[in-house]
C-alpha cells in the first residue's frame, strides 16, 4: 500500500450525491493516505447513470497523488 503507484478514493454519500475524494500519500514518517482538499471532491448525483459515475470515478483518480 506505500507504493507511490498505489491510489486511494475515499467515497462518501452525500444527500443524494456519492462524492469521490482523491488522496494522496502520506509525508513520511507518516504512512498511509490523507485526503487532498475538498475542492477537489467529485460529486455525482446518486441518480447517475453508470457511465457519468464511472466518468466521475476516472476523474477523481487522476487527481490522486
Amino acid at each position: 500500500l506505500n507504493k507511490k503507484t498505489t491510489f486511494c478514493i475515499v467515497f462518501t454519500k452525500n444527500n443524494n450525491n456519492i462524492v469521490f475524494t482523491p488522496t494522496k500519500h502520506a509525508e513520511p514518517p507518516d504512512q498511509g493516505f490523507s485526503h487532498k482538499s475538498k475542492e477537489e471532491a467529485i460529486a455525482v448525483s446518486f441518480r447517475a447513470s453508470n457511465e457519468e459515475i464511472t466518468k466521475a470515478l476516472e476523474l477523481a483518480l487522476s487527481k490522486c497523488e
